[in-house]
């Protein structure tokens, strides 16, 4: 009878030992199963960068940090809004109104206005937006987005200021919701 038990038993531990490199091989195949499966996710998602050249932006970032500095010295200041937002089957349009003045509360003279208006997300959606002159210091343009959600704004602003030309940047996020 002890016999048979240790018949059983060793016949047993040879089972498992005849599984060990089956299960080493499904073990290894659900890991490169799931990389695969993270690699396909990483390749065909949204990449993360906002900046067009953001190597070469870095390389010059004293020069962007100048231009900031130079910016904010001028003393402009500027609103950003979105207005008469309606919604169509799930798209929407709106006119986008931007508004600059000098230091003094002033006018700047040789405006001209150009942006551009990206949801970013898995698939970006970015427009460029022309501004017109709608008053003294305002420039509206009308704009349209085909999902709701949030829009950031990137303007850039071209004016003339004490005899030289300028250059303004406008960074502004709008929620777009039909709720």
């Amino acid at each position: 009878m002890a016999q048979t038990t240790m018949d059983a038993e060793q016949t047993e531990k040879k089972v498992w030992d005849n599984r060990i490199p089956y299960l080493f091989f499904v073990f290894f195949a659900v890991i490169f199963a799931v990389n695969g499966y993270l690699v396909y996710l990483a390749t065909t998602s949204w990449v993360g960068l906002v900046t067009e050249n953001p190597y070469d932006r870095g390389l010059n970032y004293n020069q962007v940090l100048e231009a900031q500095r130079s910016q904010e010295a001028l003393g402009f200041t500027h609103t950003a809004a979105l207005n008469d937002i309606r919604f169509e089957d799930g798209a929407w349009t709106g006119v986008l109104s931007v508004s600059i003045q000098d230091a003094d509360g002033q006018p700047l003279s040789g405006v001209a206005v150009v942006g551009v208006l990206e949801r970013v997300g898995r698939f970006s959606q970015v427009f460029e937006i022309q501004f017109a002159p709608a008053g003294m210091d305002r420039f509206e343009a009308p704009v349209h987005g085909p999902l709701g959600g949030r829009w950031s704004f990137r303007g850039a602003v071209t004016a003339e200021h004490n005899g030289a030309a300028v250059d303004y940047r406008i960074a502004e996020t709008f929620t777009v919701s039909d709720l």
